[in-house]
This record gives C-alpha cells, structure tokens and sequence, in this order.
C-alpha cells in the first residue's frame, strides 16, 4: 500500500491504482489534443461518452507506480511527438461512419467540430453513394447542423465531391421540408382540433416556408368554420405579405367557389386589401347574390352605403393614381421578392423570385383586372388600365411585348388602341415618367393603326404633337422610338417639329456599339488615364478641351451614359457646366463626375445638385477595380420614376440604326420629300465626318449608316457627297465598293443629279489613278451615267 495514501482504506489504493492505469492508457490521447490544439475535446458530447470511456474504463494490469509520478512522467511528454496510430477518436468516427445514416451524420458533425477535415471530406464524399430518401437526409441535415454544412461549401480544404455531398444533404432538407404531401397533412392537422397535431403542424408549416403559403391561403379560404380559419390565418400571416399576396390571387383569379371565402379571410388580416375586392364583388357579374349582398352589408357598415357603379369606377381611378405614385418610391426595388400567381394544374397559388418594383407593378395590373371586373368602364378608365399594362408587359420582356396587342385589344376595347388613345396615353405616360408605357405605346404606332395617323404628327397650328415632342426627350430610347415610329408613319409633308425628326435619324443611324462617355479635360495625362480606365468596361469615349465644345457634342445626342470633367475648365466654372448639361435636353439624365482641385464652384455644384442625376466629386482611380467601384454607382441605373426602362443594349442600339436608315429611305422615296423635310443638308450640317479605315465602318454586322442616308436622300447634294467620298484616296477596297453602291442605287431611285463638273472631276481622277480598287470603283461610276444618259465615253474617259 503506498504509504502517501490515507491509511486504512484498501478499496481507496485499489481505486487510485487503476486510474492510474487509466491516466496511462489516456496518454496516447493525451498527446493527439496536446499536438492539435484542442484541449477543450475533453467536453466530448454526451452521446459520444460511451463509446469513449467504454475503451477507457478496461481492465488494465496493475502497475506499481505512483500517482504523482504518473502524472509528472505525463506532463513531461514532448507536445510534438509524431503519432503514427491514428487517435482513438478517429477510429471510433470512422467505425461510426459505415452505420446507417444518422450515425454517418454524427461522424461527419464530430469530424468537422475536431477539425479532422481528411475524415469529414472522406465521409461526405460517401454521400453521394447509396439511395437515401429526402426524410433520411434530413435528418443527417439537422444532426450535422447548416453553419458545418456552410462551411464545407465555402472553405476549399474540401474537395469536389464532399462539397457536392455537403449540397445533397442541403437539398434533401429542403425537398423534405417543402415536400405537398407533408405540408398538406400539416395543414389538415392545423385545423384538427388536436393540440399536439396543432403544435406539430405549425412548426412543419413555418418549416416549409414560402412553400406552405399557396396552400394554407387555400385551406383558409375554404374553411367556412371561423375559429378554424382563424388558427390557418395565424400561420399564414406569420409570412407576412405573402400570405396577402397568395389570398389577393384566389380571390381574384382563383376559382369562383372560393371568392367569398378568399375574400373575407383576407378581410380578417388587413381590411385595406380586402376592401377592392368587396367593391369590385359589388358589381361583378360573375358574383353570386351572397357575395353581392355580404360585399353591399360590408360597404354599408363601412362607409355609409355602398357605392353605385360610377362611383366603383372612380374609386378605382383614383387608387390606381395613388399606386402608381406609391410605386416610384418603393423601397429597395431592386430587393428580393417574391410574385405570386394562380398555378393552372393545381389550382393553388404559387410563386416566382423576381424584385419588389416588379412586384408592386404587378399589384397595379391586379387592380385593373378588379376594376374590369365592374363591366361597362369610360373610355379615360380603360386608357389607365391600358396604360398600366402596356409598362408591365413591356417590362416582363419588351422582345415579345408586340405580340400582347391582340390580347390587350380584347381585354380593353380596339377602341382605346387607336391614334386618339395612343397620343393621349403617350403624352400621360411622359409627364408622368412612366416611360415603359410611353414606349410601348409608341411601338404600336404604324400605318395600320385604327385612325387618323397624321393626327398624330399634327395639332393645333404651330404647336408640336406629343409624338413629336418625345423626339427632342432626355432618354435616348424614347427619342428614337419617336422617330421611329415617325418613320414608320412615311408621312410626306412638313409638320412642326420634322427637322428635329431628321436629326434624330442622323443621330440614331450614327450609334456606336457601345455607350458613350464625355470627358471634359485639357490634360493629356488625364485624358489618358480616364479613357484607358472606361474604355475596359465597354464604353465608348470621347474627349473635349472645353464647356463649349461639351455642350456641342451633347447636342448630337447619343446612348451618353456619363460625363467626366475636370474642376480646372479653361472657359467656364463647374457649376456653369453642371447647369449647362441639365438643361440640355439631352443631359437631363446624364450623371456628372468631377476631379481636381477644389473650389468653391466645385462645392457648390457637388453639394447642392440641381438636375436629376448626382454631382459627385471623384478622386481619379488607378486601378481596373477601382473604375469599376466608382462607374458601378451612377451608370447603367433604370430610368424613369417608375423605373420603366433598363439602359439601352447593344442589340437595341444596332435595331435603332437599321430603322433610321429605313425611315430616310421611305422617306426620299416620295416626290419632293428631300426639299420639304431638309434631307438635301443631312451630309453637310448634320453628319459627322468618316474615316473610312474605322473598324464600325468595315464591320459587316454594322453598315454605314451615313452612306445609306446619302444614298436614300438621292439629292445632287447627297450624290455629289458620296463622289467626293469615292475621290478620296488611301482607303481600303471594301470602302471603295460600298461607296460605289450607295451612289449607283441613288441613280437607281432618282436619277443622276450630278452636275457636269463633278462628273468631269471624276474623269481627271480616273485618268490620273493607277489600276486598283479607286480606279475601278471610279471607271465603274462613269460607265453607269453614260449608260444612263446613253452616251459613249471619250478618249479621255469622260460621258
């Protein structure tokens, strides 16, 4: 007995002797946790204990050796030794882990807690082996816990494959928990009257998040016992504005059945969005008498009586109106939301992600479906309807928006979709700055619309019409919209307004591929830095010296994004080109970023912003990262109040193009248009000069624009432009053939307007030229006029 002991207690020394032992057998682990870091291993979970003090607690020979001495001999071990057995541990994970399921997700929870991450990526991996159901995995999700799987999925010490198996279990969770079967029988125990049922209910119902809301909206709509509805109601509105959302569908697009139910349910969560329904039930005809009577007893006790059908309508005007405002101030809009709609199999309301504004969108085109609802509508409340629904659609996908007309004719009436209802919606949605609707009405515009098209170019005497005003717009897209659909319309005479017409097909035809950016700047080094740092970012860039070449530029318009300016201007302060630029009516909308020095001007105009779109002092970045952090802010926002259109694409810049050169087309095609419309000075007012060698000119995917406009005006002016592009030399054979082209297909439409000496100039040149590209462009273009005047050449090559 060892004399240190307390004597007389034989069973304490036997007791003392064997943890000793045990202090032994523990040295191995001792070690592992030492070497690992991991001291605080020893608050093993209690389900683990077992296993572990089962190894622990063996017999083991009984060693005469003290207890403090143990101990010493312990704390003297080298706290680096390498342990070549693999921890006691490690060999109980991985037995555990060739269990079933449940025991496979406590190796991988205790494998990732340990940090033992080769045996967690190796039973993860193993997920993806074998056929376990959606319940089975789970359950192995809950026992790992989602911040462990979270980690596996963002942390690279893990391979493919466990990644992939960390997912598998993430999607099981979530088949399981949004499973209809479950959440069906969820919703039956929810109104079964069983507490414990009711209890187990809930917690799968807010499980199942959004994926419970369709049918429990569905369940509280056919639940004709009250108390019953109430305790599905109490769910559903645990989901907030989805649950409104869901039962606002059943009642209006659900099936008839359920109206009244739907209705007064939603009633119970918020008398404000029940409230159109109860006036559009009114007066429906597809209402059956309980609903209209229980709809006139809910007005009546509400406001006095219920209201006559004249009075239904303006009810609704006057919402749709506050809407629509409501809708311009809608926070985050680009947020998150979900939008919910009728599924046609199953009957049950169901959702898709999209933002909160497109949302809030679809509320308004919800509303006009209950005011139709109230049958015979003025010809104003079918315009508003119609107006609301051409910015949605056009919104949804402004491709396939042209093949809505049918539908909207049918639903509002081919009466508002002609020229009368097309200007008056036109001129609304632009003082409003609704510009989807703007555009999508302008999009209608043709020579089939129903009425008189030139109405739509002329109004009273001197004055512009709303068409005709949208060319001279802030937005580069409802310009060119204008002016298309203007030219679609080949009207032939003069109106008020055709020159700036003319210009915006100028404009539209000279569109780059990309977006532009002004930079107003006199250093070199700057302008060098800017234009390398935007350019990476798909931008197209011009550079001024001065305001007043800024505003000359600005006044050929253009897809103008932004403009870049520098503090230190050579003619004007920075606040003098702030106020230029939003006034003009083109820089309305154009976001201004100054560097430089500071000064009082510079302060004044970034501190106290005038136009619509921020003033915002910059320091030059210097980095690729650095241009993106600051372009990311002020560029490529949606535009208008109700944030209606997008930026304009490549794609649609293109499409502009090829319908401005249409449109000249069209438009010289008709006797005398050239002298009434100012087609004759396109070349030498309006169009910007051409270098021949740019890579826009050659690309075949974007034809000169300038040279089908010279071609289809078919002027002598316009003829004697496009030989004085063919006299030009050094540039390449395509160029050569393209101008050749253009000027033969203007004496195709009009004859050769040439005067004589021109013609002779082309002669002298001919002679002069060597063989080549020039030269047979040149002797081609003489050869079609003496063909055309039926003469024959002469000696020195001239008709």
């Amino acid at each position: 007995m060892n004399a240190d002991l307390p004597p007389g207690d034989a069973r304490t020394a036997a007791r003392a002797t064997r943890a000793t032992g045990r202090i032994l057998s523990f040295s191995s682990v001792f070690r592992g946790i030492v070497r690992l870091g991991l001291i605080g291993f020893v608050c093993v979970t209690v389900t683990d204990l077992p296993a572990v003090w089962g190894q622990a607690t063996r017999p083991q020979p009984r060693l005469g050796v003290d207890i403090r001495a143990a101990a010493s001999a312990a704390e003297r071990i080298p706290v680096d030794v390498d342990i070549s057995e693999p921890d006691i541990f490690q060999v109980e994970l991985r037995r555990r882990s060739r269990g079933d399921h449940r025991q496979l997700a406590g190796a991988i929870r205790d494998a990732l807690r340990l940090k033992f991450d080769e045996d967690a990526n190796r039973f993860l991996e193993s997920i993806g082996e074998g056929d376990r159901t959606d319940e089975q995995l789970a359950e192995m999700h809950d026992v790992i816990s989602a911040a462990s799987l979270l980690r596996v999925a963002v942390d690279d010490t893990f391979g493919d494959a466990a990644k992939a198996g960390a997912e598998r279990i993430r999607d099981g969770k979530r088949r399981y928990a949004e499973s209809p079967q479950r959440i069906a029988a969820a919703v039956e125990g929810l109104v079964s009257g069983s507490p414990e049922r009711e209890a187990a209910a809930v917690r799968v119902l807010l499980a199942a998040g959004s994926s419970s809301v369709g049918p429990l909206a569905d369940a509280a709509a056919r639940q004709t016992d009250p108390r019953r509805r109430d305790r599905v109601l109490a769910v559903l509105n645990r989901h907030g504005n989805d649950g409104l959302a869901a039962l606002s569908q059943i009642a209006l697009y659900g099936d008839d059945a359920l109206r009244q139910g739907a209705i007064r349910a939603l009633d119970r969560l918020s008398r404000g969005a029940a409230e159109p329904h109860w006036v559009a039930a009114l007066h429906d005809a597809r209402s059956d008498a309980s609903l209209r009577q229980a709809a006139e007893q809910t007005l009546s006790d509400r406001f006095g009586e219920a209201p006559s059908p004249a009075e239904a309508e303006q009810y609704f005007v006057d919402r749709l109106a506050r809407e629509r405002v409501n809708l311009a101030h809608v926070a985050d809009p680009d947020g998150p939301a979900l939008l919910w709609s009728i599924d046609p199999d199953s009957r049950l309301p169901t959702s898709v992600a999209t933002t909160r504004h497109l949302t809030a969108h679809r509320g308004l085109v919800d509303m006009t479906r209950l005011m139709h609802r109230l049958g015979e509508l003025s010809i104003e409340a079918r315009r508003e309807g119609l107006a609301i629904d051409l910015a949605y659609r056009y919104r949804l996908d402004p491709f396939e928006f042209p093949e809505a007309w049918d539908e909207l004719g049918a639903l509002w009436g081919d009466q508002v979709i002609d020229v009368e209802s097309i200007s008056r919606i036109l001129r609304t949605a632009i003082a409003r700055d609704d510009l989807a609707s703007a555009v999508a009405a302008m999009q209608r515009i043709g020579p089939d619309l129903a009425g008189e098209t030139n109405r739509l170019l002329h109004v009273r005497a001197g004055d512009r019409s709303p068409l005709v005003d949208a060319v001279m717009h802030s937005v580069p897209q409802v310009r060119y919209e204008a002016a298309a659909a203007i030219g679609r319309l080949a009207y032939g005479k003069p109106f008020a307004g055709s020159s700036n017409v003319i210009r915006r097909w100028v404009e539209m035809a000279s569109l780059n591929r990309d977006p532009l950016v002004l930079v107003v700047d006199t250093s070199a080094a700057n302008r060098a830095s800017i234009e390398q740092g935007v350019a990476q970012f798909g931008y197209q860039v011009e550079i001024v010296s001065s305001v007043a070449e800024a505003i000359r530029r600005l006044d050929e318009g253009g897809d103008l994004r932004l403009v870049i300016s520098t503090s230190a201007l050579p003619d004007r302060t920075v606040v003098e080109l702030v106020d230029l630029i939003h006034r003009h009516p083109f820089g309305q909308r154009v976001p201004i970023l100054i560097h430089g020095p500071e000064s009082a001007s510079s302060l004044s105009a970034t501190r106290h912003p005038r136009g619509e779109t921020p003033v915002l002092a910059i320091d030059l970045p210097v980095s690729a990262a650095g241009w993106n952090d600051v372009l990311l802010g002020v560029i490529d926002q949606p535009i208008g109040a109700l944030r209606g259109l997008e930026p304009l694409s490549g794609p649609q810049r293109f499409d502009f193009r090829l319908q401005a050169i249409e449109a000249a087309r069209l438009l010289a095609a008709q006797s005398g248009a050239g002298e009434l419309h100012g087609l004759d000075g396109l070349e030498t007012t309006v169009l910007p000069p051409l270098d021949g060698n740019d890579p826009e000119v050659l690309n075949e995917a974007f034809r000169d624009p300038q040279l089908a406009l010279l071609s289809a005006s078919s002027t002598d002016q316009a003829q004697a432009s496009l030989v004085r592009r063919l006299l030009g030399t050094g540039q390449s054979e395509l160029r050569y053939q393209r101008i050749t082209e253009a000027l033969i297909r203007s004496f195709d439409r009009s004859g050769v307007q040439l005067e004589s000496a021109v013609i002779r100039e082309l002669g002298s040149m001919r002679r002069s030229l060597p063989d080549g590209a020039q030269r047979a462009a040149i002797t081609r273009i003489i050869e079609t006029i003496a063909e055309r005047f039926g003469v024959e050449l002469t000696s020195r090559g001239e008709p």
